[in-house]
């Protein structure tokens, strides 16, 4: 899988440098579970979050399983899914 997600940021037209890794990912499972991932970006491929970071490697998680996943940067964030309506934005 990780192979075919390479395969289509590259047809996206992003490259893995150390520019790509400009952010914190945070990801919230169902069951409240929470995982941050400093220096890292998300892509959402088929049914699957890719989390990638510039040191820890590269992460799959399948969409239904989450609450929600969110890219930070350091002057801002940008939602990139919400399951719950009831959660706030931070900013």
């Amino acid at each position: 899988m990780h192979q075919k997600a390479l395969d289509e940021l590259e047809k996206r037209g992003k490259t893995l440098d150390a520019g790509s890794f400009n952010g914190t990912v945070q990801i919230v499972h169902q069951d409240g579970s929470v995982l941050f991932f400093n220096y890292a970006f998300a892509e959402q491929f088929e049914q699957w979050w890719l989390v990638f970071t510039e040191h820890c490697g590269y992460y799959a998680f399948y969409n239904d399983d989450l609450e929600f996943i969110r890219f930070y940067t350091p002057a801002t964030h940008i939602e990139l899914e919400e399951g719950n309506e009831d959660n706030e934005q931070v900013g």
